[in-house]
């Protein structure tokens, strides 16, 4: 059956894939349209390639890194001119949920050559942690799953905006806004009420081998989103903005035992968001790493100017430290985060905060 084709080959990774037979993956970066992988304090470029029955094509600038599967292939989307184009237009249709065309995300083998295509019309994609699936989003703001055997789409309770996979890789966290949803519904808002209503995000639980939405997390007015799972699988952390208070900050949520598919008590704040003593800035989606035995969470907090800063906060949220002017942070080896520091150069930490 379908809806159980994706859980069978995970299941069939787990089995195949113990912790040490795990591609060990270098930190990846996206400079000047190429791959700039860093390890063990080398670096190296890599240009995307399509190999040929003599030489090697290039194929287009990369555009952005998503991730790196199990088997150590890299999930990226390369440019496109109509894309690049796009991607600063305004939607000039209030109806219309497409802000911008799709790019073409492709799977590369670690010398960069192309190993598969996923889609040429996605927004954005989360690789999953075991197996080869592929989280996908739309411009449309669809969800789907791609398992190399195409995309299988799924039908959500509203518009998707992003996913986080458990550590399994048996969930997906999803973030969904109302079904009429889109940037230029937005901006065409006609009443602070209807505004709110468009920007209330809430929290939703897949379940991957039931191709289902197992149930609703969250449904606190204002937007959740950001989530990540703890490395257990037990815990599920999310960054909440209330609808009209100046109030905000990481929210930590148990799931029941009951293979997690709903919360087991309300939600706990564990950090207020802000740059003033005791409150602590909000992860860049897609940033949080668990670091030191899943003590630390390092993450990325955005800057007014589109700059980042690499920042590192205690499990519990009692304690945040600022590291360094960057982006990207990625989790290398035990305990070590390489990311790109203001001149744009891979730099490699050891994080620390107090307890």
């Amino acid at each position: 059956m379908k809806q159980s084709r994706f859980f069978i080959r995970m299941l069939a990774a787990c089995l195949v894939c113990s912790p040490a037979m795990l591609v060990a993956a270098p930190a990846v970066f996206v400079r000047d349209g190429r791959l700039l992988l860093a390890e063990s304090g080398t670096t190296r470029s890599l240009v995307a390639r399509r190999a040929g029955p003599v030489v090697a094509v290039d194929l287009p600038p990369v555009a952005e890194f998503w991730g790196t599967l199990a088997d150590g292939r890299l999930v990226v989307s390369l440019q496109t001119e109509a894309g690049a184009l796009a991607s600063a237009a305004v939607d000039p249709d209030p109806h219309c949920s497409v802000a911008s065309p799709g790019l073409r995300v492709v799977l590369l083998r670690a010398d960069g050559t192309l190993d598969a295509d996923v889609s040429d019309n996605v927004l954005r994609a989360f690789p999953g942690p075991v197996g080869g699936t592929i989280a996908v989003i739309s411009p449309e703001r669809e969800l789907s799953l791609w398992d190399g055997d195409g995309l299988t789409t799924v039908s959500a309770p509203g518009r998707v905006s992003h996913v986080a996979w458990s550590p399994d890789g048996r969930r997906l966290a999803v973030v969904v806004y109302p079904p009429d949803w889109s940037e230029g519904a937005v901006s065409a808002a006609t009443t602070t009420a209807d505004f709110l209503r468009l920007q209330d995000a809430n929290l939703h639980l897949f379940d991957v081998e039931g191709m289902a939405f197992a149930g609703q997390l969250t449904s606190d007015p204002g937007t959740e989103y950001g989530p990540f799972f703890s490395p257990d699988g037990k815990q599920l952390y999310y960054v909440w903005l209330h609808a009209t208070e100046d109030e905000g900050g990481l929210m930590k949520l148990d799931l029941d035992i009951d293979e997690g598919t709903s919360a087991s008590a309300p939600a706990v704040q564990i950090s207020r968001a802000g740059n003033d003593a005791g409150e602590t800035p909000l992860p860049r989606v897609g940033t949080p790493l668990w670091r030191s035995s899943a003590r630390q969470i390092v993450f990325e907090a955005g800057r007014p100017d589109g700059s980042g800063e690499i920042w590192t906060m205690t499990a519990d949220g009692a304690a945040s430290a600022r590291l360094a002017a960057g982006r990207k942070p990625q989790a290398v080896g035990d305990a070590s985060v390489i990311f790109l520091n203001a001149e744009s150069e891979p730099e490699t930490i050891l994080p620390e905060v107090a307890p």
